[in-house]
């Protein structure tokens, strides 16, 4: 005797509709969360902006979306100056498009430290970098005129420093950065 199977075409449909439904508010909702998280961060209210950035990086799937907001938390930890978390958090990212943005900040992060050898080698690994950076962050070609011209500064080549300074400086945002770059472009105008 063969068993009969019935499908309930409507009860299907309604489970997929349900759990497509589903996907949609969960995504939209992250999206949300995401987009206070980068306002905080935006307006220099780093405290917050950590905190809420801990917490949705839970509740996050391994996706792009997850890799740029490690790479603004650990942006976070460099601010607070607490290095040891700011470079755990970048070891966790290795999605292509952000490995430029991610080997950038390491490089600065070296600047920042006085270590101008751990630079050279984190820009070693910046210009192997896939070029194609998503496009929440600056492009490659800015972030090595960025490091360039600190490189330059460093070799004493101070007319390519302030060039490249000069030309930069105007698009920088986060305070720490613009401080940073803004004491080398002094300096080069002081050497002048």
């Amino acid at each position: 005797m063969l068993l009969s199977v019935v499908i309930k075409w409507e009860a299907i449909a309604i489970a997929f509709g349900v759990i497509i439904l589903l996907g949609a508010v969960t995504g939209t909702l992250l999206r949300l969360l995401y987009n206070q998280f980068i306002t905080l961060f935006n307006r220099t209210e780093f405290d917050k902006a950590l905190d809420k950035g801990l917490k949705i990086e839970k509740v996050f799937i391994p996706s792009l979306m997850k890799q740029t907001l490690k790479l603004h938390i650990a942006l976070l930890y460099l601010w607070k100056n607490d290095l040891p978390k700011f470079n755990d958090k970048l070891d966790e990212i290795n999605k292509e498009s952000v490995l430029a943005a991610k080997y950038y900040w390491a490089t600065f992060s070296k600047f920042i430290d006085g270590n101008l050898e751990a630079a050279k080698q984190q820009y070693a690994l910046f210009k192997e970098a896939p070029r194609n950076i998503y496009h929440g962050f600056l492009s490659y070609e800015f972030y090595d005129k960025c490091l360039s011209g600190v490189f330059d500064y460093y070799s004493e080549n101070y007319a390519a420093a302030k060039e490249k300074i000069q030309e930069i400086l105007p698009m920088i945002k986060n305070p720490l950065s613009k401080e940073f770059y803004e004491k080398i472009l002094q300096k080069c105008i002081d050497n002048s």
